[in-house]
């Protein structure tokens, strides 16, 4: 149980749409979210990525494989767009079989450290 820190509706539009191309381009359908320090990793098995990662952050930009250009390609460019807004800050990354896209300090805190702090403060 974590706590984010953000514009709801900024966010939310950004991780829909990080979801919605997490299962439309993984190998099983699977798609995996992570909290890594401050992190949010969102991650699903796949191939890498066959261009530069900063090309698909482009409005309308499509892979040069015609088989994996779905829609318009504005899925990247809204993600990156609505992070920047908040003042987040998206990247990429590949291993082990999985592309991981992460959104950088965005975990504020647990609900776990929260009820520690609430133990410790004086009742009203």
């Amino acid at each position: 149980n974590y706590i984010i820190e953000a514009d709801f509706e900024l966010f939310a539009i950004a991780l829909k749409n990080m979801v919605d191309n997490a299962i439309k381009y993984s190998d099983d359908k699977q798609v995996f979210l992570d909290f890594i320090g401050n992190n949010l990793v969102v991650s699903n098995k796949s191939k890498p990525l066959k261009e530069d990662f900063e090309k698909y952050l482009q409005p309308y930009f499509q892979s040069s494989n015609p088989s994996q250009a779905h829609g318009f390609g504005l899925g990247m460019y809204i993600i990156k767009n609505a992070l920047e807004a908040m003042g987040l800050d998206l990247s990429y990354h590949y291993g082990n079989g999985r592309i991981c896209f992460t959104i950088h300090d965005c975990v504020f805190n647990s609900f776990y450290d929260l009820e520690e702090d609430n133990e410790e403060l004086p009742p009203r």
